[in-house]
């Protein structure tokens, strides 16, 4: 086998095994992006069912302020007809209006 035939040889040899070598990057690659994926798709999802959970958190806290600021509005109406009532009734002048 002569120089030039051996060098050519190995050329083929080296040329073949980069194909090889880059098949299988892109492979694994390919397998490598499926998993970030897949990965992505199920933080996505844990995300989803924690924030439900806390906007349905936030809803009850909601409805109970709402509760609150009712019963408050409704004390304090209260309240303020029974000072009127008072006031009228000691001839005072109306300090609430």
């Amino acid at each position: 086998m002569t120089n030039k035939q051996l060098i050519s040889a190995v050329e083929e040899i080296v040329k073949e095994a980069n194909e090889t070598l880059r098949l299988e990057m892109k492979e694994g690659n390919e397998v490598l992006r499926s998993d970030m994926k897949d990965s992505q798709e199920t933080l996505r999802l844990e995300m989803k069912e924690g924030f439900q959970s806390v906007n349905q958190k936030l809803r009850k806290i909601q409805k109970d302020m709402n509760g609150v600021i009712q019963f408050a509005d409704t004390t304090s109406a209260r309240l303020e007809k029974r000072v009127h009532k008072i006031e009228s009734h000691l001839g005072f002048s109306h300090t609430i209006d």
